[in-house]
């Protein structure tokens, strides 16, 4: 069996690696133009960037329950957002932990599992997503 390079262990003592290869690089980081580092608005999940959605407040928003061409099983369609995919992605999240049900985009719509049209109503309410206006 080959021996292991012993420079990639870390110092006990420091709790830092022996050899690292970026130690100089935090100097030249200041050195550069634009070196000052944007406010921290997004927030990562999994190595992933969610951006806040940013809500239209002139969009006006359907949400309404639906059981038809689903078995039988009843969901929450919210329509109407004005967000791209992946802020719809990113408020799918949001609404998913917020309300403890589950949540997709489907064409460009959420679709919340069960009856939740006044909680969904509500949340979007709450958070200034323009006039909700609740369905059947």
């Amino acid at each position: 069996m080959a021996k292991k390079r012993d420079d990639r262990k870390p110092d006990l003592e420091s709790g830092r690696l022996k050899a690292n290869p970026f130690a100089g690089l935090g100097a030249l980081r200041e050195s550069l133009p634009g070196a000052e580092l944007p406010p921290a608005t997004a927030a990562t999940d999994k190595g992933r960037t969610i951006l806040p959605p940013t809500p239209d407040a002139n969009a006006r928003i359907v949400v309404r329950f639906e059981v038809k061409g689903r078995g039988g099983k009843a969901i929450t369609r919210v329509e109407g957002l004005a967000l791209v995919e992946s802020e719809l992605d990113g408020l799918a999240r949001t609404l998913r932990k917020a309300l403890g049900a589950g949540v997709r985009v489907e064409q460009g719509d959420l679709m919340v599992q069960g009856k939740q049209v006044e909680r969904v109503a509500l949340w979007l309410e709450d958070h200034e997503f323009g006039p909700v206006v609740r369905g059947n």
